[in-house]
């Protein structure tokens, strides 16, 4: 013991650097530990897009999962190489070749890692340059040697947004006046199917005139770009001044239509004559009305623009036709040679679809007009059809 006492006394430097060597060394182990396990300190954020829509992302999260999974294989003692092959190929890696107690230890790994968390904590979308983002990292197993933490960004680099016209989205809009002059209603249409689904309202759609001027407000999501790259500047009402509805000058081409709507009612008395008893039908009046064929959409010549129906413009129940499309309806009396005096004539009406104005000419020369498909009896009196026919259409004749 004295020569032990005296070896230390001799050797006091000798023995103060050895310990100070040892607590250094103990001093790197811890300070090595805790940086290790201290997954938050290892991780990285970008921030991607336009000032006041930009995305955070967590630029590192694939190698940060990489390295805690090499980590937890090294605490279960798997060999070197089978981890890197894990870590750089683990959908392709050959599990088999391992022994059961390798592929136990390995799965009881994969399923220690799943017990741990990082996401970031609050807002890491719509965000502005200045802006503070929050990544949070949390182990629930005691088994794992890594400590729970937070780190706090500050959002910055999000370019800015540029400023462009209302305008550029109301030209991306078509719109039509479609029908009968004073009966006028509004259609539109787009490539931007967002833009045309949206709830626009037109003052008086389904009475509306040549010369008009309505005006279209867009509800401002129309005006939103989610990406943040375009700021919108100017005002959300566009104004549009009424013209194309038809009138009684539009189309020129009536004694062909009535030529047509004739002849086709010839035969059809000569179709109801029976023995000696004849029939005779009398033009009572013509009338043009706008063409509803029950389309859910309007299609422009464009095959890829589609868009609204009429609807989506108001709420009027005359907003019903979708294309400008028209349809004629004559209507007649027919007369018995047998009927007594105080008999009432049978009224009839031929009705035409589908037909297109071009040129203010009808094109009723290229429709096929027949008395049974034509033709039809009308319930109601005549007053009652014609009062009908006038609530959208026009009396041509």
């Amino acid at each position: 013991m004295d020569k032990f006492k005296t070896f230390i006394t001799q050797n006091k430097k000798l023995v103060y650097g050895v310990i100070a060597i040892i607590i250094i060394a103990a001093g790197a182990k811890i300070g090595y530990d805790y940086h290790s396990n201290n997954i938050i300190s290892r991780i990285e954020v970008k921030f991607y897009g336009y000032n006041g829509h930009g995305d955070a992302a967590i630029s590192n999260a694939e190698s940060v999962n990489k390295y805690m999974t090499r980590r937890v294989l090294q605490k279960d003692h798997i060999k070197k190489d089978v981890i890197n092959k894990i870590v750089s190929h683990p959908d392709t890696f050959d599990y088999s070749m391992l022994s059961s107690e390798d592929q136990y230890k390995i799965q009881s790994s994969i399923e220690d890692l799943s017990s741990t968390r990082l996401e970031f904590k609050g807002k890491s979308t719509e965000l502005k340059n200045g802006d503070k983002v929050t990544v949070t990292f949390k182990n629930s197993n005691s088994e794992l040697p890594f400590r729970d933490g937070k780190k706090t960004f500050t959002v910055k680099g999000l370019k800015k947004s540029t400023k462009v016209s209302s305008n550029k989205i109301f030209n991306q809009l078509k719109i039509k006046a479609l029908g009968i002059n004073g009966k006028g209603q509004i259609a539109l249409s787009s490539k931007n199917s967002d833009l045309i689904n949206s709830n626009i309202k037109v003052k008086n759609n389904g009475h509306l005139s040549n010369g008009d001027v309505i005006s279209l407000t867009l509800p401002k999501a129309a005006f939103k770009d989610s990406s943040g790259k375009h700021q919108y500047t100017g005002s959300r009402t566009f104004k549009y001044k009424i013209s194309g509805l038809i009138d009684s000058k539009s189309i020129t081409n009536v004694d062909d239509i009535t030529d047509a709507t004739d002849t086709v009612m010839s035969d059809y008395t000569d179709d109801k004559q029976f023995a000696d008893e004849k029939y005779t039908s009398k033009f009572v009046n013509l009338y043009v009305t706008p063409y509803n064929e029950n389309e859910e959409e309007y299609y422009d010549d464009d095959d890829n623009e589609v868009s609204s129906k009429v609807e989506v413009a108001d709420a009027s129940e005359n907003s019903t036709s979708s294309s400008n499309k028209l349809s004629i309806v004559a209507i007649y009396s027919v007369n018995s040679s047998d009927a007594d005096d105080d008999d009432e004539p049978e009224n009839v009406a031929v009705e035409v679809n589908n037909l297109s104005l071009n040129d203010g000419k009808l094109n009723i020369k290229d429709k096929k007009i027949t008395s049974d498909d034509n033709v039809s009896t009308l319930s109601d009196s005549i007053k009652t059809y014609e009062r009908n026919l006038e609530v959208s259409g026009l009396k041509l004749k």
